[in-house]
């Protein structure tokens, strides 16, 4: 077949991936009803895309970003990630935190977009920034209460999946590969990652940005991780230029 011939591939929307998360988060997680007690959504206005909550219905969802290094995004994919679906949870009426990483993240604002932002310090360094800052995040959110969800970037954050469950929370890892085999990473910090992997099952759910993760998930530790890919932007050529 000549290639030209092929049928085109579409990459996923941005739009539709972002939306695919919203729509994750409110169809299998529980906010809860005006009482206290638990609601699992599934669902009414929220399942087909529209606002979270109406009057006297459950209140939206309290989720919490942890792991990125905050928005406004300035450094890598899980920042733009965090940054697309933060703000359009809280569109949706969800009350939702962002958890910012002095000092990489110069930003001193409270709010952006309707996101709260929390900014806390780490130890700077490269074995220590990710665990230190996830673990004072964590403490922070179960402490203030600022979220029934807390949704983790980075695998290197899996040692505090069991914390925020013993403490009734939801706790959701995002992976996007394997972090153990880069370059940069040799001795402890291999291993941290590796040994991190296995932890990951102690998330309430586990979320894969390709299949080739989700497969070795479950091949190599028997984690069923679900599939959300990222979305992308197309852009149309210009034939002439």
């Amino acid at each position: 077949m000549d290639p030209d011939d092929q049928p085109e591939k579409r990459l996923p929307q941005p739009d539709s991936f972002h939306r695919n998360v919203c729509l994750f988060l409110e169809l299998f997680l529980p906010t809860g009803n005006r009482d206290g007690a638990p609601v699992f959504r599934g669902g009414g206005d929220a399942g087909r895309g529209g606002p979270a909550a109406g009057p006297g219905g459950p209140r939206g969802l309290k989720v919490s970003f942890l792991g990125s290094r905050g928005i406004p995004a300035r450094y890598s994919g899980f920042e733009r990630f965090v940054q697309e679906v933060s703000v359009r949870l809280a569109q949706r009426g969800h009350e939702v935190t962002v958890y910012n990483r002095a000092p990489f993240n110069p930003c001193r604002e409270k709010n952006f977009e309707g996101v709260r932002l929390v900014r806390l310090p780490t130890l700077p360094t490269k074995a220590t920034d990710t665990l230190v800052h996830g673990g004072i995040c964590t403490l922070h959110a179960l402490a203030r209460s600022d979220g029934a969800v807390l949704y983790y970037c980075g695998v290197g954050n899996a040692c505090w999946m069991r914390l925020a469950r013993l403490w009734g929370r939801v706790a959701l890892l995002n992976v996007d590969g394997a972090d153990f085999a880069r370059a940069k990473w040799s001795g402890f910090g291999r291993w941290w990652l590796r040994q991190s992997e296995r932890w990951s099952g102690g998330a309430s759910r586990v979320i894969a940005d390709n299949r080739e993760i989700q497969k070795r998930y479950l091949r190599e530790h028997g984690i069923d991780a679900e599939f959300i890919p990222y979305g992308t932007r197309l852009l149309e050529a210009d034939p002439g230029r």
